[in-house]
């Protein structure tokens, strides 16, 4: 049996396919703060260094220790990126480590968004650069940034704090 596609078919169902894969999986660009949350929210338009910089940051393949469920994992000598969901972050705290760069907060559900994201924890990692909180849940901006409790005592090393939303 010999079966003949018109290559007009072929156009639309390749097109199609593109489309639905561009607006299936879409997400809200990548939010990018300062250390002073409140004062200096920036979201499209971020300065193309500002926004390789926390790309590099967040994807680059570096060594990565995964901490959820509570679990009580090693941070390995050459750690550079933590990836820790929000009912684990208490475990952080047990894990100083002067390598690690970058702490990756997995929002996993709607109960996770009525939690606290402690900078104070972070004091572990004295070489923190960035912070990015990914949810995979729906949530707003506001209610990502009501989650974070930052002392007004303390003057926090610069680093990043990005997010990353689904709409």
């Amino acid at each position: 049996m010999n079966i003949k596609i018109n290559p007009l078919v072929i156009a639309l169902f390749t097109l199609c396919t593109i489309i639905s894969t561009k607006t299936s999986a879409q997400e809200n660009d990548v939010k990018l703060f300062n250390n002073d949350v409140q004062s200096n929210t920036r979201s499209k338009g971020l300065p193309d260094n500002d926004a390789q910089m926390l790309k590099k940051l967040v994807y680059k393949k570096v060594e990565t220790a995964y901490l959820s469920n509570n679990e009580s994992k090693p941070i390995m000598l050459n750690t550079e990126r933590v990836v820790v969901d929000v009912a684990s972050l208490n475990t952080i705290s047990r894990k100083p480590s002067n390598m690690v760069k970058v702490l990756v907060i997995k929002v996993l559900n709607q109960n996770d968004l009525s939690k606290t994201i402690d900078y104070d924890a972070f004091s572990v990692f004295p070489n923190l650069e960035c912070i990015y909180i990914s949810c995979e849940v729906e949530a707003s901006q506001p209610q990502i940034i009501r989650m974070i409790k930052k002392r007004e005592d303390i003057k926090y090393p610069p680093t990043f704090l990005g997010i990353n939303i689904p709409i």
